[in-house]
């Protein structure tokens, strides 16, 4: 199309190279791509939707590293990679790739078919929330440098026994890191949940003042009813020329 272009991707896995490739299958052999074939479908295991996004992540770890996820000099050992090892995340490689980007990428390399996405659909909704930023914790917080996958001779090797009357402590829980986006709601809440403290230890403030100040206002007021109440009547008396003004003490005369 002019205006878009599209990726096609062509399966050639029983098609054999003039000169002998070693990364594709010989018809009556495995029938696959070894350097892109899931760990189940390589021991002969029933496969299902989930062994195609193992390829799915096979592709798209060529496509932002430019190399194999699982590689070797000839088919034995691409085999041998593809169930003892684990390859370098992407964003090692790639420094500019995202991590969430990597970390889906790593997921989907994922030896046990359980700890990948369970469906294509799955896939679809992280890659849609890695262009928008949007990733959440569980992808961001996992952790790249140690290969989340384990070997086949790692699953064989014996535990060791333990001492009776010990108990084994439990694993340390690694504190995941915040997105960008949960730090940012984080440092909102926290500058919204300080001026809500600040409001209303003002408001606080300025209703015990208007308490105080109507408080002495009535106090003020009922003092100077009280003084009214109480001072004496005062009668004023005419006293005839002669007479004692002693004689009209208490209002009547003598």
């Amino acid at each position: 199309e002019e205006d878009r272009k599209r990726v096609k991707i062509v399966d050639f896995g029983l098609a054999r190279g003039a000169g002998g490739d070693a990364h594709f299958t010989q018809a009556g052999a495995v029938i696959g791509t070894p350097s892109y074939m899931a760990p189940e479908q390589a021991n002969g295991e029933e496969v299902d939707g989930r062994c195609d996004l193992f390829s799915l992540g096979s592709v798209l770890y060529r496509l932002s590293t430019g190399r194999l996820p699982f590689d070797g000099k000839d088919t034995m050992a691409v085999l041998m990679a593809l169930a003892t090892k684990a390859p370098v995340p992407p964003h090692k490689i790639d420094p500019q790739l995202p991590p969430a980007f990597s970390a889906l990428v790593m997921r989907l390399l994922a030896k046990d078919r359980k700890e990948r996405p369970q469906s294509a659909r799955e896939v679809v909704e992280r890659i849609e929330a890695i262009e928008r930023g949007d990733t959440d914790e569980e992808i961001e917080g996992e952790v790249l440098d140690e290969s989340p996958q384990t070997s086949v001779e790692a699953k064989k090797e014996p535990k060791a026994a333990k001492k009776p009357g010990t108990t084994a402590s439990p694993p340390p829980v690694k504190k995941r890191p915040r997105s960008p986006r949960q730090k940012q709601r984080h440092d909102i809440e926290r500058d919204w949940g300080r001026i809500v403290l600040i409001t209303s230890l003002i408001l606080l403030g300025v209703a015990v003042v208007v308490l105080m100040f109507g408080l002495l206002r009535y106090l003020h007021h009922k003092g100077r009813m009280n003084a009214v109440e109480t001072s004496p009547e005062i009668q004023v008396i005419a006293v005839a020329p002669g007479e004692d003004p002693s004689c009209f003490l208490g209002g009547k005369r003598c």
